[in-house]
């Protein structure tokens, strides 16, 4: 009797055993915060990661967002800007492996349209927003046009300041989604520039006009106030000016480090309450022949907290940098040597050491870098490089290759200055905001494959 116990016992726990080994191997692994379900590793690359692709009917993508679906909505112009150029905004959304779903541009009059910004929204839908020729009449002339989560147009407005309709310079314009679910916009009229903070459905809050500064991009700070950065001077240096929740200026300080100029094109606020900021391009020596990039962190209040100094080839220049999930940062830009111009992107920790470093084959003119909800990496320029998280693209990375970024160690020194007290806010220019019957024009948008990233 007490055999077939046993061996009923034996059984059972064979069955019981059996069964839970079947369930493992059938159930998808959960994912973690350190290991997302669809990240690649090191040595390989999962199926939609990464891609490397061009599209016609584009010049450049200016700005770039991951959707809920794992695709991207990407926005840049479909025309040059040389003062007289007819161009429009484009608007695309491909899947996650970069093949077109759909396009569609605007734009009207025969007049300049671009620099175009797109972000999602708290409410699950997006926005694009760019300067405009078009629409309004004014300097200063942007259009905001609000999608909902279907790509459906919720409401679109354009928007102009002073009276006089004078030709919008199309380099200098930020615009973000507030806490509040508003809109901040920064951008430049004339010699002017003007911070101009918009409620959810497009009406005027308040607006800060500045003479003779240069605003060159803006974000929204953890405390409800905004962080500005540009130039100041002749020959520029690197500005920030941080302002309150209503649009008080709190501080402002100017930074040098070269005579020859060193304005700033982006500012992130960090996860610690710090800033860091970035001079693109700058030469140390007028007779140097050479230029370098800065990176330069500071805490709450725009002191120095450690600096990078990138270069010396013959232009080196970072335009885009961002803040990654472990605290470290990720860069992209471009450099030349000789007539050689290549693409980079750089990992750095979280105080600014490189952790690795790939050099794109080809000229791209990347303009945007965002890290995606997989971990890796994508950047937009002239064309489209989705990275995974060691900067790879696929097993063959075939149109990569790692480098040693060339980097310049002090005795070059950052001098701040505080200008609060020299900023003043103008007298407020009149302001109109003209809602825009939208009208999209259909783009034959063919997708190229630069590398295989397989």
């Amino acid at each position: 009797m007490n055999k077939v116990k046993i061996f009923f016992v034996l059984l059972i726990s064979i069955l019981v055993l059996s069964g839970c080994g079947r369930h493992s191997t059938i159930e998808t692994p959960q994912s973690t915060p350190s290991q997302p379900a669809n990240q690649t590793s090191d040595n390989n690359a999962v199926k939609g990661s990464s891609l490397a692709k061009e599209y016609s009917g584009v010049v450049s993508f200016n700005s770039v967002q991951e959707m809920p679906d794992r695709g991207y909505i990407l926005v840049g112009d479909t025309g040059l800007w040389d003062g007289g150029t007819i161009s429009d905004i484009l608007v695309l959304k491909v899947n996650s492996n970069g093949d077109k779903e759909w396009a569609k541009a605007f734009g009207q009059n025969g007049s300049y349209n671009g620099v175009p910004i797109v972000q999602l929204t708290n409410d699950g839908g997006y926005f694009v927003a760019g300067i405009t020729g078009s629409y309004v009449k004014g300097s200063g002339r942007f259009i905001i046009v609000k999608f909902n989560s279907k790509n459906d147009v919720e409401w679109a407005k354009a928007f102009g300041l002073g009276d006089k309709t004078i030709s919008s310079f199309p380099t200098d314009f930020s615009i973000q989604q507030t806490d509040d679910g508003g809109f901040v916009v920064a951008s430049r009229m004339s010699e002017n520039c003007f911070v101009l903070k918009l409620d959810p459905e497009g009406y005027k809050e308040w607006l800060n006009v500045f003479d003779k500064l240069q605003f060159h991009s803006m974000k929204q700070t953890k405390d409800g106030g905004y962080i500005i950065a540009g130039g100041i001077g002749d020959h520029p240096l690197g500005l920030l000016i941080k302002l309150g929740k209503t649009g008080r200026i709190e501080w402002a300080k100017t930074y040098k480090v070269s005579k020859w100029g060193n304005e700033f094109d982006d500012v992130e606020q960090t996860k610690d309450g710090g800033f860091i900021v970035v001079a693109p391009e700058f030469e140390m020596d007028i007779g140097s022949n050479s230029s370098y990039s800065l990176v330069l962190k500071l805490d709450e209040n725009g002191n120095e907290e450690w600096r990078k100094i990138l270069g010396p080839s013959v232009v080196y220049h970072v335009i885009s940098f961002k803040q990654t999930n472990d605290g470290g940062y990720v860069a992209v830009g471009w450099k030349t040597i000789g007539n050689k111009v290549n693409d980079f992107i750089i990992k750095f920790d979280s105080k600014g050491k490189t952790e690795w470093a790939k050099l794109v084959d080809r000229e791209d003119s990347f303009k945007v870098i965002q890290q995606t909800n997989d971990g890796g990496y994508i950047a937009a320029g002239v064309a489209v490089f989705k990275f995974d998280p060691r900067g790879n693209i696929g097993k063959n990375n075939n149109c990569l290759k790692d480098y040693d970024p060339e980097t310049v160690v002090p005795p070059f020194e950052v001098k701040m200055t505080d200008i609060t007290k020299e900023v003043k806010v103008e007298p407020e220019p009149s302001f109109i905001s003209v809602p825009v019957n939208l009208s999209f024009i259909a783009e034959d948008v063919q997708v190229t494959t630069i590398c295989d990233g397989k």
